[in-house]
């Protein structure tokens, strides 16, 4: 009986062991579990504020966006230096709940010039000693219309004989040619850029496919002598967006559609015709900054030319369709150089229009007709475009060249500014806002 009551208490006791050893085990699993459950949340809260922190950053930048664009410094709180080329601005505090705070602060630099940069600071405190800080660099330019040499909605066509595209600098004295002869395509379709037997020193971009490259050339300054198609050369992922642009609602001068002069030395002068019709060997001049709406066509034929003297500009909005032969549209406007953007040409109709450019005179101006189809014809005593071309098709025959001029990377026709890089600042690289 002693021995039974003896093994009876140390069985009871081998539970007991057994019990106190699985308690152990288990607390400390559940304090295991505590621990990394709680540092887990830790880590998912320092992810959640830094990501908030760097959405307070990309707010703050926004802001300034807005100011540099709207010209709304002083009525939005900004504080200026450095002779109003400098802005600063510390937005109210942000309730973002559970005790959190964010505060965001920004700090705009070149203000007055046309690289504006922001440095913009979302920074979080929440709770304690835990302070989260985000901060970007944002490099801005202007918007530009003509940010490529021939960029089309659909596609580009390269046919006839040889057409050689390149580009360069009006603002060059010299011409100096140079491989940024850019075409583009947002199109993801087969063919969008047909480049046929062409000449193209600089690039092609379309929305998908390959373009169609026959027995052309598309290669830069940094290509092997061997290499006809340089693939450095061509990407598929080109976008772009092209909004119609309207004309000024403002009716101005009226003017009657044939030969004669507009504009004056001093401001600029606005005209509304129903069409441009010049033939044999008639002649519109342009003196000083002239704006023209026509709600019809524009007809230049025969011997007819349109010309805008040095020191002038011509801005043209065109409803209907544009023809453009005999001595053409002559651009004297720079010295010593012709300058593009000096005369610009605007397709307005949201339906389809033709545009056809020849003649003897050389283009040089930009044509942005998101809706057209632009025929750029070779021949004549010239063949020879400069500037930049914007449509929704683009054909360009043989014997002709075209130079896109780089210049206009920079040409805003409204002046606001848009996001050139954005990048994270880390470490040492942080400035003190």
């Amino acid at each position: 009986m002693n021995a039974t009551y003896t093994d009876l208490r140390e069985s009871r006791g081998s539970v007991l062991i057994l019990a106190v050893i699985f308690a152990t085990i288990a607390a400390i699993s559940i304090g295991s579990y505590i621990q990394l459950a709680s540092t887990e949340m830790r880590l998912s809260n320092h992810q959640f504020y830094a990501n908030a922190s760097l959405n307070l950053a990309e707010a703050g930048a926004e802001e300034a966006l807005y100011a540099i664009n709207n010209t709304a410094w002083s009525a939005e709180g900004w504080s200026p230096s450095d002779n109003a080329n400098r802005y600063r601005r510390t937005f109210p505090e942000v309730e973002l709940g559970s005790g959190a705070v964010g505060v965001i602060r920004v700090d705009v630099r070149n203000a007055k010039f046309s690289n504006p940069v922001v440095f913009a600071q979302g920074t979080i405190r929440s709770g304690g000693d835990m302070t989260t800080v985000k901060q970007i660099q944002v490099q801005l330019r202007r918007r530009s219309l003509f940010a490529n040499g021939i960029p089309s909605r659909n596609n580009v066509r390269f046919s006839g004989g040889e057409v050689y595209v390149a580009s360069y600098q009006s603002s060059d004295p010299d011409m100096t040619t140079r491989d940024g002869g850019s075409v583009a395509s947002v199109s993801i379709e087969e063919d969008s850029v047909d480049v046929g037997n062409a000449t193209i020193y600089g690039s092609v971009a379309t929305g998908g496919e390959w373009p169609r490259i026959r027995n052309g050339r598309i290669y830069g300054a940094d290509t092997p002598e061997n290499m006809d198609v340089d693939p450095d050369r061509v990407s598929t992922d080109f976008e772009s967006s092209f909004p119609v642009i309207e004309a000024p609602e403002e009716n101005g001068h009226w003017y009657d559609g044939g030969a004669g002069a507009l504009g004056s030395d001093g401001g600029n002068t606005i005209y509304h015709t129903d069409a441009i019709d010049l033939n044999s060997d008639d002649e519109l001049i342009i003196r000083g900054d002239v704006t023209l709406r026509v709600d019809g066509d524009v007809d230049i034929t025969g011997e007819a030319r349109l010309t805008i003297e040095e020191g002038a500009s011509l801005t043209l909005y065109v409803e209907g369709d544009m023809q453009i032969r005999g001595n053409g549209m002559a651009n004297l406007s720079g010295d010593p150089n012709p300058i593009p953007k000096n005369m610009q040409v605007y397709g307005t109709s949201e339906g389809s229009q033709d545009f056809s450019i020849g003649g003897n005179a050389a283009w040089h101006g930009v044509i942005y007709a998101p809706n057209a189809v632009i025929s750029m014809l070779g021949g004549g005593n010239s063949g020879e475009f400069r500037g930049a071309v914007v449509g929704d098709h683009i054909r360009m025959t043989g014997g002709s060249e075209f130079y896109y001029d780089e210049d206009l990377k920079n040409f805003s026709k409204d002046g606001e500014f848009g996001v050139a890089s954005w990048r994270e600042l880390l470490g040492d690289h942080r400035v003190n806002l």
